[in-house]
């Protein structure tokens, strides 16, 4: 998938069966992103909203990304910009050809995605939402994370954790607990 219309659709409809149950949404860097596209074509089509939105790792989906794109490099040169810019590829994956050029044209579609996003300003949403970050994330700050205030009516909570941009690869368990206290929160306040 290259295109959030057509990712966002087939999502929609593959979730459409499942949505008769309070639900929450969880996405990370592109898939909060994601989520929140998702959330918005579920409540166009009617459906209701999830009692909870999780954004992790990402600013807000209104904040252009500052950055130039990469996802059009060839493929050392994307390699290098992904790993200036969001670190992740381990060096045993990068140690590996054949590991990477199966990595590589999935990666640049994944960013061509998320390069070519552009929001669409609309109702705000009603749900609450968390945002999780890493400190050390030098691609998104703690205002970025409350910049999903201008998105929602619901409140937004912020939890940051020590780590960088996959700080969710390494803070595994206490993002599970996070997550399980900001459903637990939401679930009370509904």
């Amino acid at each position: 998938m290259r295109r959030m219309s057509s990712l966002i659709e087939q999502a929609a409809e593959a979730m459409a069966p499942l949505l008769n149950v309070p639900y929450a949404v969880l996405g990370h860097s592109l898939g909060a992103l994601i989520g929140y596209e998702l959330v918005v074509h579920l409540r166009q089509a009617g459906q209701a909203e999830p009692f909870l939105l999780i954004a992790s790792g990402a600013r807000g989906p209104h904040i252009p990304d500052p950055f130039p794109p990469l996802h059009h490099l060839p493929q050392d040169e994307f390699i290098r910009g992904m790993q200036e810019r969001y670190g992740g590829i381990p060096e045993e994956i990068l140690a590996e050809p054949d590991l990477v050029a199966l990595l590589v044209p999935p990666l640049q579609a994944d960013l061509e995605l998320f390069e070519t996003y552009r929001y669409t300003p609309g109702e705000p949403l009603g749900c609450p939402i968390a945002t999780f970050g890493g400190r050390d994330d030098h691609r998104v700050g703690e205002d970025q994370y409350r910049s999903w205030q201008e998105v929602t009516t619901g409140p937004v909570n912020m939890t940051m954790f020590p780590g960088g941009h996959f700080f969710i690869q390494q803070q595994g368990p206490a993002v599970a607990l996070a997550t399980a206290q900001a459903c637990e929160r939401a679930l009370a306040g509904a």
